[in-house]
């Protein structure tokens, strides 16, 4: 059974660590070394390698998502930040508002 994994409170440091061994777990089982996804990706060797260490600093988001297309994960971007359902508050017809006169005395 899969360890859920909480992410509240976990630093960038944090994530960006699991991302990189994460990442290296399905370039590895896709049978692919680091020097394919370099060249599929146009990322850097020594990007992917500190990435995939743990020891980058930060990524920036578009090598990022150039690695995940090379590991065919792009397609998957969506459960980031899924499309939320329509609002009530945006979906509910207000009717203009009418301005009230008085007749002077």
């Amino acid at each position: 059974m899969f360890e859920t994994i909480h992410f509240d409170g976990c630093s960038s440091a944090e994530l960006l660590k699991f991302l990189g061994e994460r990442f290296r777990d399905y370039r590895i089982r896709m049978n692919k070394t680091q020097e394919e996804i370099a060249h599929q990706s146009g990322v850097s060797l020594s990007s992917i390698r500190r990435f995939e260490s743990g020891k980058a600093g930060s990524i920036s988001l578009a090598s990022y998502l150039s690695l995940l297309q090379a590991i065919g994960r792009i397609k998957h971007i969506d459960n980031l930040t899924p499309e939320l359902p329509e609002s009530p508050y945006t979906t509910r017809q207000e009717q203009p508002r009418q301005r009230i006169r008085h007749k002077k005395v």
